[in-house]
């Protein structure tokens, strides 16, 4: 199982470290400061960076131009308490123009993304605290 950690800096902001890179977000509506993208940004942009990855692994397997491609992703919070992503939609932008079957499988591809499937299928989520050995 890969780990990521995530450190409380300061106010809102925490430090999210992956392998040899840091991430700061914030929650600048509250306290924060404007360190970085809050973590619903991080989400979505999580969301659209895998499904882009996709789709360009997608194209360049058919020999289809794939250098350039954009990827959109516009959400929607919803709900009281607790809040949650109620609608998220991302909108491709190939290179060039696609056949409708070529666009088929590339949406195909798409939803094979392991974050995208993480929305389609929940996956098993376990909270726990960390023994005193292993707490601060």
């Amino acid at each position: 199982m890969e780990e990521i950690n995530v450190i409380h800096r300061d106010r809102d902001a925490f430090a999210i470290f992956v392998r040899d890179y840091v991430v700061q977000v914030d929650q600048p509506m509250s306290a924060g400061e404007e360190s970085g993208p809050t973590p619903v940004e991080l989400f979505v942009a999580a969301m659209a960076a895998c499904a882009a990855h996709f789709a360009c692994h997608h194209l360049k397997k058919q020999g289809l131009p794939y250098n350039g491609l954009e990827m959109g992703a516009r959400y929607m919070l919803g709900g009281t308490s607790p809040q949650r992503i109620s609608r998220l939609t991302l909108t491709v932008r190939p290179p060039s123009r696609l056949r409708q079957e070529e666009t088929d499988a590339m949406i195909t591809a798409i939803r094979n993304c392991p974050v995208t499937q993480a929305l389609m299928v929940s996956p098993e989520l376990q909270i726990m605290l960390a023994d005193e050995a292993q707490a601060a």
